[in-house]
């Protein structure tokens, strides 16, 4: 009895810390852009310990289907997004989380020891299965088809934003035709503490959502290890959702026009929550008004002052948005060359900076563009360069029919206010028939190349925009009329072989009148006799016109 005690109050202690441990927050930025644009990024961020696999988890705020995955799966670090549109670059700036247009995933697995590197790869490959199956249903997503056809491990595009880990243990995947909808945003929505029911997620309303010009949905999982001062060593779980929209503005807007909501108050279960607002342009004017931080350029609200809270902003002079946000770094890519055999890959980049910067870029493509690595070429401001000297790193992974992707990735760098290009050309492989989509005319979505910037301050990366690639398609109506011929001869000859089995001619009445004593005639002569006798009422009227009809031809009764 005493031993049950010790361990209830144990587990009591355990409980109690962990509660104490856990923390959330909600953060909304709403960010002015030219065009009478405005960027709103919600960002929801759970900090609690890491799940230990051999101790009892208890999580009061963490969402438990997340820790499930990482525990079951041995994931380190993951990295989950849903996108619609593309961003603008040249127009928008950096976004503040990027991400490719469809669904994205990317994640880091525990390394096990003991294990030779090719049991060490095939680990990996199961786990990243099965954390990409059950990521599709828990988020109503495709995820379950990125399978190693739809997969690659790139050794510097994705460095890992916690501690670093053996690149050896990444996976990598992306679905550029994933559509994004409710379905993927509801479950989202469950994880949250207060849903959308109080807080900042009360804003989500999901109409103004997807009436927008660009969308993205993301989940972000990190393992942050730190040490005290007395040098022990904490891990902490670092679980961020996040929610990106482009939404359009007019000269005065409010919570109102663009989320559909009066007024919000902040979440009781979250340490902090607020708003905040960058100036842009210079004569933005707020109600009510708050503190302006000028190193951060933003205007900050804090909700857990607030019982409610409502917004008004007003852009005095709306010319002021002459001020041009444009990224450090642009990409764009597009297919060369005709016909249905052969192609080609371009991707410029520029480089609008007055300093040098490092780039990794990093293309993976499906097996079926089966790429001449040979004839890859690099332009630096329209001059032919030799590979060789300028690339630092170069992978270039040919892929395995049906089994694998291409990945092309290399490091190097580009000169101040200059561009680069990539020229590559391929050759486009026969699918069989039941490999096409159901609308294998519109083509083959490839996904987009991925720019990796590393700069001295912070790295981040830019993607390009996805690209569609016919394949030789073949003539899908010949089945159909393989299938109406076929169906044609079947009914002809199931008539046929019906009226052989089931009817008999009747000889003995001198008519051709099929009989027969068989059940299933009987029965069928039955229905249809039940079907053809008239009524009473019809047989009446019946009978009065054709005594009406014989009256009118009986010659004795006309007139003269």
């Amino acid at each position: 009895m005493d031993h049950l005690r010790t361990l209830l109050v144990l587990l009591l202690l355990v409980v109690c810390c962990t509660f104490a441990s856990e923390q959330f927050s909600e953060e909304l930025l709403l960010r002015p852009l030219p065009d009478s644009k405005l960027l709103a990024h919600f960002e929801f961020t759970f900090e609690a310990p890491w799940p230990n696999n051999n101790s009892a988890d208890h999580y009061r705020l963490l969402p438990r289907s997340m820790v499930r995955i990482i525990k079951r799966y041995q994931v380190n670090e993951m990295h989950l997004s849903f996108t619609q549109g593309r961003w603008m670059y040249s127009k928008w700036g950096l976004p503040t989380i990027p991400a490719p247009p469809g669904s994205e995933l990317w994640a880091y697995f525990m390394p096990q020891n003991n294990t030779t590197p090719e049991e060490q790869q095939e680990r990996v490959t199961e786990l990243w299965r099965g954390a990409s199956t059950t990521l599709s249903g828990l988020y109503c997503a495709s995820l379950g088809q990125l399978k190693t056809t739809a997969t690659c491990s790139p050794s510097r595009s994705f460095n890992p934003q916690g501690k670093v880990y053996n690149n050896n243990m990444m996976r990598y995947g992306v679905l550029p035709r994933e559509g994004v909808c409710t379905e993927n945003l509801t479950p989202w929505l469950k994880q949250l503490p207060c849903g959308d029911h109080s807080g900042i997620g009360a804003l989500l309303n999901p109409i103004r959502l997807y009436d927008v010009h660009w969308h993205s949905l993301g989940i972000h999982t990190t393992k942050l290890i730190k040490y005290d001062s007395d040098g022990k060593l904490t891990q902490k779980l670092i679980l961020k959702q996040t929610l990106s929209v482009i939404l359009d503005r007019t000269q005065e807007w409010t919570l109102n026009s663009l989320f559909a909501v009066q007024s919000i108050s902040a979440c009781p279960l979250a340490h902090h929550s607020v708003i905040k607002i960058e100036k842009f342009p210079n004569t933005l004017k707020l109600r009510p008004t708050t503190d302006y931080n000028e190193a951060d350029n933003l205007f900050t609200y804090d909700l857990k002052n607030k019982s409610s809270f409502s917004l008004r902003a007003k852009d005095v002079s709306p010319a002021a948005e002459s001020r041009d946000p444009k990224s450090p770094l642009d990409i764009n890519r597009y297919i060369t060359g005709n016909g249905l055999e052969f192609g080609g890959i371009s991707t410029k980049i520029h480089n609008y900076q007055n300093k040098t910067v490092s780039i990794t870029y990093m293309d993976m493509l499906p097996w079926f563009i089966r790429i001449y690595f040979h004839t890859m070429k690099i332009y630096i401001n329209d001059v032919n360069v030799d590979p060789y000297k300028e690339l630092t790193h170069w992978v270039m992974r040919p892929a395995e029919v049906r089994k694998s992707t291409n990945l092309i990735e290399f490091s190097m760098n580009i000169p101040a206010s200059s561009s680069v290009l990539v020229t590559v050309q391929f050759e486009k492989a026969f699918l069989h028939w039941t490999e096409h989509p159901p609308d294998a005319n519109r083509g083959f979505d490839l996904g987009s190349a991925v720019v990796t910037v590393h700069d001295d301050v912070k790295e981040y990366r830019v993607y390009s925009e996805a690209l569609l690639v016919s394949l030789p398609t073949p003539d899908f109506s010949m089945p159909y009329n393989v299938i109406t011929l076929t169906g044609t001869v079947f009914a002809l000859f199931f008539g046929a072989a019906y009226n052989l089995l089931i009817r008999r001619p009747d000889k003995s009445g001198g008519n051709n009148e099929y009989v027969s004593n068989r059940p299933i005639a009987r029965i069928i002569r039955m229905i249809l006799s039940f079907i053809d006798t008239p009524t009473e009422k019809e047989a009446t009227e019946e009978e009065k016109e054709k005594n009406i009809q014989s009256e009118s031809n009986d010659p004795s009764e006309s007139t003269h």
